[in-house]
């Protein structure tokens, strides 16, 4: 079962090898001593509204980079930050891989439209990473939330994912505002409602 949300009219491109939900792939070892071989694949939007999807395959040791990130965790706060940073991190292991190493902050308009997300696709994108990292066991502190959707002005639609911590408290986990591979902003769900940007 794939992690993420599916819009209509979505395509879905395959690119690599390897296919897997949720997200991994185990091959096992072959005659000879050949070694193990894990391969992650994570189902990535590449485009405004997340019309089309790319599987981008990480390998072990790219996710070994991210599982590194929550080797030291000890707290509710510090697991948020890891997220934030995790999430900059995966951007910037799949941006290459399926063109979105583009991608700017916000919805700037003198941007190539290849490769620029926007907050449905970001948001959509971080859920598939959260869900990852929260089926690999590394997220203590927090679970995963249904992306969550503000509308501040007749057409101020925004998007986000979103994380709730063991005492209720949901938090906004927005990557939009930053540029490929920069930490997401992590803060309340409330003041991001409110339309907090930090």
């Amino acid at each position: 079962m794939a992690y993420r949300l599916e819009p209509r009219g979505r395509k879905t491109l395959t690119v690599g090898l390897f296919r897997a939900s949720p997200l991994l792939l185990l091959l096992t070892s072959l005659p000879g001593g050949m070694p193990v071989v894990q391969a992650y694949t994570l189902d990535t939007c590449t485009d405004y509204h997340c019309d089309t999807i790319v599987p981008v395959t990480l390998s072990d040791a790219e996710w070994g980079q991210v599982k590194q990130l929550f080797r030291d965790v000890d707290s509710a706060e510090l697991e948020r930050e890891r997220i934030a940073r995790a999430i900059g991190l995966l951007e910037h292991l799949v941006g290459p891989k399926n063109g979105t190493g583009v991608d700017r902050g916000k919805n700037p308009a003198d941007v190539v439209p290849r490769g620029q997300l926007d907050c449905i696709a970001e948001s959509s994108n971080s859920t598939t990473y959260l869900r990852q990292l929260e089926a690999a066991g590394l997220l203590r502190w927090h679970r995963v939330d249904e992306r969550a959707v503000r509308h501040r002005w007749l057409f101020a639609t925004h998007w986000t994912a979103v994380i709730r911590d063991r005492e209720g408290l949901e938090y906004a986990v927005d990557s939009w505002y930053r540029d490929n591979g920069e930490p997401a902003i992590v803060l309340p769900l409330e003041a991001w409602y409110m339309g907090e940007e930090r």
